[in-house]
């Protein structure tokens, strides 16, 4: 594994603050999403289901507390998981947005598909997905110099 990582082992100091620069890279998308997030449960869900006659300092106050708790997931996430569970992650994150794709661009651009076939597409896919990306190791031996120091990590 000593030739995983593109500084040696010797610096340290140096590696500590790579380290540290990858944490603060994971969560500047956080960031991002956690406002995306927050958004969509002040408009979409608290002023739509919870309060319809809220005002925008209510709102404020709910998005500000749901961007804190997705920010907080966030920060959990990367300080806590174990390392060996990123590459499941990645992948699980790809699994599920190719499968919303298809079912946002076809629900939102055509009126040709049913909105149930869409709903139960999607959630076929995200099941299946998810099952198959849960099921085993998906790392298998195909001749790529890659997965070998992805293998080292997992164990």
């Amino acid at each position: 594994m000593s030739g995983f990582f593109a500084v040696p082992y010797t610096i340290l100091w140096f590696t500590g603050v790579a380290m540290a620069a990858i944490t603060i890279s994971a969560l500047v998308p956080a960031a991002i999403m956690s406002i995306a997030a927050a958004n969509l449960v002040s408009r979409n869900i608290y002023r739509e289901f919870v309060k319809p006659d809220a005002n925008s300092r209510q709102e404020l106050r709910v998005s500000r507390v749901t961007s804190f708790l997705v920010k907080f997931g966030a920060l959990a996430f990367v300080l806590f998981l174990d390392r060996r569970f990123a590459p499941e992650f990645q992948l699980l994150g790809g699994v599920w947005i190719v499968q919303t794709f298809p079912a946002v661009v076809f629900g939102l651009y055509t009126r040709w598909f049913h909105p149930g076939a869409l709903l139960a597409g999607w959630a076929t896919g995200m099941l299946s997905g998810t099952l198959t990306n849960s099921a085993g190791d998906y790392l298998a031996d195909v001749g790529d110099p890659h997965v070998e120091p992805i293998r080292e990590l997992r164990r």
